[in-house]
């Protein structure tokens, strides 16, 4: 019987396989070299702040990351709702997700108050962005 480190360590190898998520993307969201990511990926020896990204980007639950379950498709399923198309065309989302958490913080405020100007427009939405927003 596989160990919980163990199963967490195929769980990783299984998203990084299917391509549900990028080592290089996975590795630069938590600050950690595409070495660190290797290790994880042999060990299963994860902090508990990264495993907190690895669900972030995968899209699945910490349940199922740390349920001691061996990974399938069916559990994957079961916990990864459909994931919505990624609205920017300029921007991909393992840029999005190399970001710091601060910096996330901080364009979601900015995106908010962008559609927030639009909403507040009344028309169609092509009335321009706040000022002190546009750069």
């Amino acid at each position: 019987m596989d160990t919980p480190a163990a199963i967490l360590a195929k769980k990783l190898a299984y998203l990084l396989d299917e391509r549900i998520i990028v080592a290089a993307a996975l590795a630069r969201a938590c600050g950690v070299s595409k070495q660190a990511i290797t290790g994880w990926r042999r060990t299963g020896r994860i902090a508990k702040p990264h495993l907190q990204v690895i669900a972030e980007m995968a899209n699945v639950s910490l349940e199922w990351l740390l349920d001691g379950n061996p990974p399938a498709s069916e559990t994957v399923t079961q916990f990864r709702p459909p994931r919505p198309t990624w609205p920017f065309k300029s921007v991909s989302w393992e840029r999005y997700f190399a970001l710091s958490a601060d910096d996330k913080a901080d364009l979601d405020r900015r995106i908010s108050a962008i559609v927030t100007g639009y909403e507040a427009s009344g028309d169609d939405g092509r009335k321009s962005p706040p000022t002190s927003l546009a750069s």
